[in-house]
Parts: structure tokens; C-alpha cells; sequence
């Protein structure tokens, strides 16, 4: 499941070493992206609960994240 915290962590490594960004810059943009998902689907009444699963994970991660 994308909510899971190892899965976030994986993920934002291999993006972080594929793309030769910073591991904080990836969390980041994936938390800010997370968060404007949900306002899409917000506004077009779908649910938010795949967002809102990873949400709090990806911001854990980007606070953890050098």
C-alpha cells in the first residue's frame, strides 16, 4: 500500500538517487502533491482516503528527511 511508511522511505531513495535530488525536496513535493490530490477530489466529491492515509506518513518522513 502507497500509505506505508517503509514504501514512502523506498521510494523516496531510489527518487532520490535516480534524479540527484535531495531526499527532503522528494517527501516534500510528494506531501504538497498528496494535499492538492485530495482538493481535486474534493471538489469533484470523491473520496480522500488514499490521500489521506499517506498524507501524515509523507509528512513524518519529510520532517525525519536531512
Amino acid at each position: 500500500m502507497a500509505a506505508d511508511p517503509r514504501r514512502i522511505a523506498a521510494r523516496a531513495d531510489i527518487l532520490a538517487q535516480r534524479l540527484a535530488y535531495p531526499r527532503k525536496r522528494i517527501l516534500g513535493w510528494a506531501a504538497a502533491h498528496a494535499a492538492l490530490s485530495a482538493c481535486w477530489d474534493l471538489a469533484d466529491g470523491n473520496a480522500i482516503t488514499g490521500q489521506l492515509a499517506c498524507l501524515p506518513n509523507l509528512l513524518s518522513a519529510y520532517d525525519r528527511a536531512v
